[in-house]
This record gives C-alpha cells, structure tokens and sequence, in this order.
C-alpha cells in the first residue's frame, strides 16, 4: 500500500444519522487548500489510488481528507446502508466536519471522487458551494444528469478507454457539466487505471495538476 509521504491524523465524525464515520487528515498549513476523497463502492480510505494521490497533493501544498463511507471501512452502517443519497449525506457530514474543526484555518475545498463516489460528489457539489473544484474519474450515471447540469465549478472527468460499460456514462456526464470542464480519456485504462503503472501515473498527474491549477491561490512576484 502506497501511504502517503506526511502522517496524517486519525479523525472521527457523526453522519446525518449519527453514524460514526472514521478518516485520515493530512493539512498541507494555514490556509492550505484540502482535497475530501470520496471513494468508490467497497473501497475506501485505504484505497492506494487515493492515497498515492494524497501523497503528490501533499508534495504540492495541498491537504486531503480520506474517510470511509457508511458501511465501509472503520465506519458505522453496512454496504446495504451506503445508498448515493446516503454517501451524498455523509459527504455532506464530512464537509460539515471541516467547518467546524478548522474553520478558518483551511483554503478552498475541492473534492476527488472515483467510481460511484465521483457520482456522489456531483450530487454534493450540485447543492453545496463549499466545493469549489472537481475531479471524477470512471464517473458513473446513476441519475445523476440533472445534478451535474447544475455542477458550475471547474470539473475534470478522467475516463479509461478501455472501461466500456463506463465510458458513455461519463460522457453523458461531463456534456451535461456547467461550468469550466475537460474531459480526458487515457488509452488502454480500465475502470482502476491499475493495468499498467502509466496508467495510474498519468490519471495522477492530471487530477494533482487540476486541484493545483484551481485550488492554489495565484501568488504574485
């Protein structure tokens, strides 16, 4: 497992249900910006993709936040549990979580979300202006048109050419996306981007340089 080069804290908060969600925290300095993680189904905050993206984030003075969603992980609930509308809410929770933990201490917020997980995060960012850029890869469609029709923050949709079954479902979404968007699909990946280490590094790359890019704040002279 790829873990990422600073020790993050070990944090805990409650979902709308009062469920216990568990994550790991890693804040980059005052003001830095944070990415939240919002992880695929049966994955979670150990996933090494994430975490080897939490890594580079870090190296570029960015923090990030990886939970585990209802019923995954160290968290409360069951995978019967972690509906879209439940993982939408526990994203919800963990923002919340931010504000009041380290409120005013953090820059802009972005979130990074694979699979169903980049799906729950449109669904959020439809709904809440605390997200202020988005990455999602192998982006799945389930109902989700409308919300990312009113997705209007600068969004990335990272696709592997060889995920049939997915690959319309993210163009669908990303045609359907508002605001300042790109859509790039890497030749010969799959849904994990894990079937060769180039792959991996390029879907890398492009979502650090995304959050870099939009995140960061412009510093002149």
């Amino acid at each position: 497992m790829v873990a990422p080069v600073r020790p993050m804290a070990r944090v805990s908060f409650e979902n709308d249900r009062g469920s216990r969600l568990v994550g790991e925290i890693f804040l980059a300095g005052e003001q830095a910006p944070l990415v939240v993680f919002s992880h695929g189904l049966g994955s979670g905050k150990a996933s090494p993709r994430n975490r080897a993206l939490a890594a580079e984030l870090g190296d570029r003075g960015i923090g990030s936040f990886l939970f585990d969603y209802t019923g995954h992980g160290e968290s409360e609930g069951t995978l019967a549990d972690s509906s879209l509308e439940q993982q939408t809410f526990d994203l919800g929770a963990a923002l919340d979580y931010l504000d009041q933990a380290y409120g005013g201490r953090l820059g802009e917020i972005g979130v990074n979300g694979s699979s169903t997980g980049g799906t729950a995060a449109l669904f959020r960012a439809a709904q809440d202006p605390r997200i202020r850029a988005l990455v999602v890869r192998s982006v799945r469609d389930y109902g989700v048109l409308e919300a990312a029709s009113r997705v209007t923050v600068p969004t990335l949709v990272i696709q592997g050419g060889e995920d049939r079954t997915v690959l319309p479902e993210s163009e669908r979404i990303y045609r359907a996306l508002a605001g300042p968007k790109e859509y790039v699909v890497i030749p010969g990946a799959g849904h994990l981007f894990a079937e060769d280490p180039q792959y991996t590094a390029r879907m890398t790359q492009l979502t650090v340089d995304w959050f870099v890019r939009y995140l960061l704040p412009v510093r002149v002279g």
